[in-house]
């Protein structure tokens, strides 16, 4: 069953419109790579990570979905996270990548189309969602990146954000 509302997130000069939806999704097995590291260096550093979290899966069976990043704490200009690739089942982890499980939960969920840089607006969006609906989050928010950006124009780039609720 799903639950489904228009969002809107408004910055000066534009407006992004998106679905927002209550989803349950299934615990599947995972590696992850976690970092911590100043905001201004969360591309380059969420892009190593996810490289070894990638040679990892690939070394074990291969990915079984798209990447996502866990943000666990955003505080002081600070961001400690955890980014991850699905596998198919459990593998052992090493000193660098963790085995872990991903998902398990119920989560608003809204579509990101667009360039990383705005997915502030979204996330904004579905905190409106569930101050709006009474609902709490339950856990970190995570995103999970549908497109490549190196095959995809920024402007068309899909990322999935997620909210766990209750």
């Amino acid at each position: 069953m799903s639950d489904s509302l228009l969002g809107l997130a408004m910055r000066p000069q534009s407006i992004m419109a998106f679905e927002v939806e209550i989803v349950s999704l299934p615990l599947r097995p995972c590696v992850t790579v976690s970092f911590r590291c100043p905001m201004e260096a969360i591309p380059k550093r969420m892009s190593m990570a996810l490289e070894k979290a990638h040679q990892h899966a690939m070394a074990n069976g291969g990915s079984a979905g798209p990447p996502f990043a866990r943000y666990l704490d955003l505080r002081d200009g600070v961001c400690v996270a955890e980014v991850g690739i699905p596998v198919e089942s459990p593998v052992m982890g090493t000193t660098e990548v963790d085995a872990g499980t991903f998902g398990g939960i119920r989560a608003v969920k809204a579509v990101h189309v667009g360039p990383y840089s705005r997915l502030g607006e979204t996330h904004d969006g579905v905190r409106s969602y569930l101050e709006e609906n009474n609902l709490r989050m339950t856990g970190p928010a995570f995103e999970v990146y549908i497109d490549d950006p190196n095959q995809v124009s920024q402007e068309q780039c899909r990322t999935e954000v997620y909210w766990p609720i209750g």
